[in-house]
């Protein structure tokens, strides 16, 4: 978790008389700050302390970098962020011309803060490994704005960045406040302006939690782990669902052995590719001890990473998974592993018995019939992946139907199938597509009726070959029945004693 500290300087002597003195605010001393900020510039993590000090002065610079210099610091590994520019068009007696006006580098910008966060994550030439930022408040004061805007978002995307925030005098405060990660209350004006994305639109939820339910032997492991590939490698998920940017991934999964769960993986994607992605996809399987959720090994094991618990019965901490009340304290953990800095956590789930019951649910998926004491996680709970096998045989391979019971934006339902995973597109709603019997049963009826290949693959998104196959089945079928009734006309008839 990102660990801020601000720092409130002392002032040499009170403005008016009558003002009162400062109130010191802390027991930290300042100096503490200023070898930590030497401290990260001999780090072993390649990368560079950044300056950000909000005017461009070259004064302010040489100020900051002389108390730096007050005790060893590799100056080498310090970098000080440069004004901005944006190019603006003016016109002036009919003619135009094109000049660039500066502005000071400041998390005001949306664009400087993702630049921290890349830097952070290694994607530009200048690393990141601590960041300051000397007296943000200059921007109100210009009337330029608040250049501490865009800070929660920075916080959140940057989990173990030290911040440190020199403000201008206060004149009722001195001292050093460490706020240690994420803010404890907000008002309007501090609440970000944007909500965070997806981790993978429409499906995995950032800094929340995701339910996967599903029965046995439906294929909710297999979809994970593609759907963590795709996280690390920030590539689309089935060529449709985006990731915003590439995010490790830790695997807990303690009912399968090592070995097995790596032909789960080899079933997804090739060694070459797990091999090129392995600091970024880690597991956990039943060879490992379990972690509890609040345990202090398994928040620090999570923070900076996305999570899949598979399944979660294991990390519920109650065998009363129907209980409301149970549903509130695990809701707490995860929120608890969230706020240390977990990035989400998606857990798989066994959905109670009754829920494939077609005469209690009409096979119609929701909330309530697919997650017991559902109402206990409560907004937590941003994002519902119910899954089922749609083959008559599990042993017949991965062909499931997906649909979204919390997951606004996502649309219908749609299927999935095989390995590599192949997105069929939408599919009608489950309670369709069962209410005329399998899928061959409706393909077979359709072929009795007229209807043309093209037309019923389309309509029931299935392959041509699976037509072919069971059109094939149901003629060796009928052949055999002719063969067995021709024998019982044709037999000899038993003679009476």
């Amino acid at each position: 978790m990102s660990n801020v500290t601000h720092i409130y300087p002392k002032m040499p002597c009170r403005i008016d008389p009558d003002d009162p003195p400062q109130k010191r605010i802390s027991e930290v001393p300042l100096w503490e700050v200023w070898d930590e900020l030497r401290e990260s510039t001999f780090s072993d993590e390649p990368g560079f302390l950044y300056v950000v000090t909000h005017d461009g002065w070259q004064d302010t610079i040489d100020g900051f970098r002389t108390k730096l210099q007050k005790d060893d610091v590799q100056m080498s590994r310090v970098q000080f962020a440069p004004n901005m520019s944006i190019p603006h068009v003016v016109t002036k007696d009919g003619k135009s011309r094109r000049i660039e006006k500066e502005f000071p580098f400041n998390l005001g910008v949306k664009v400087c803060a993702r630049w921290i966060i890349d830097s952070y994550n290694n994607k530009t030439d200048t690393p990141i490994t601590a960041l300051a930022l000397w007296q943000p408040e200059i921007g109100k004061a210009s009337s330029s704005g608040d250049y501490l805007k865009h800070l929660p978002m920075v916080v959140k995307q940057c989990p173990e960045l030290p911040i440190y925030i020199f403000h201008d005098y206060y004149v009722d405060r001195y001292g050093v406040v460490r706020e240690g990660g994420r803010k404890e209350d907000y008002t309007f004006s501090t609440l970000p302006e944007d909500e965070d994305e997806d981790v993978l639109e429409h499906l995995l939820a950032k800094y929340a939690l995701t339910m996967m339910p599903a029965p046995s032997y439906t294929g909710k492991t297999h979809t994970a782990i593609s759907m963590g590939l795709s996280l690390v490698t920030g590539k689309d998920w089935l060529g449709k669902f985006k990731v915003p940017e590439p995010v490790k991934v830790r695997y807990f999964v303690p009912e399968l052995s090592a070995g097995r769960f790596k032909k789960f993986m080899l079933r997804i994607a090739t060694p070459e590719t797990w091999k090129s992605h392995e600091d970024s996809f880690i597991v956990r399987p039943l060879d490992c001890d379990l972690l509890l959720l609040d345990s202090e090994e398994m928040i620090e094991k999570c923070r900076g990473f996305y999570v899949f618990l598979d399944t979660l019965g294991y990390f519920m901490g109650s065998d009363d998974t129907s209980s409301y009340a149970e549903a509130i304290k695990f809701a707490k953990r995860i929120n608890h592993l969230i706020k240390e800095g977990c990035l989400g956590v998606c857990g798989l789930y066994h959905p109670p018995k009754y829920s494939k019951n077609r005469k209690e649910t009409g096979n119609i998926l929701t909330l309530e019939n697919q997650i017991l004491g559902s109402a206990g996680f409560g907004g937590l709970l941003r994002s519902c992946i119910a899954l089922r096998n749609l083959n008559q045989d599990s042993n017949e391979g991965l062909w499931c139907y997906v649909q979204g019971l919390k997951n606004p934006g996502l649309g219908k339902p749609f299927q999935i199938r095989g390995f590599p995973m192949e997105y069929l597109g939408e599919s009608p709603y489950l309670s369709e597509l069962l209410k005329s019997g399998s899928k061959k049963d409706q393909a077979l009826a359709m072929i009795a009726e007229g209807k043309g290949r093209r037309e019923i693959c389309k309509t029931l998104k299935i392959a041509p070959k699976t037509l072919t196959a069971w059109k094939q089945e149901e003629e060796e079928l009928e052949e055999q029945l002719n063969e067995d009734q021709e024998e019982i006309f044709t037999g000899t008839m038993p003679e009476e004693n």
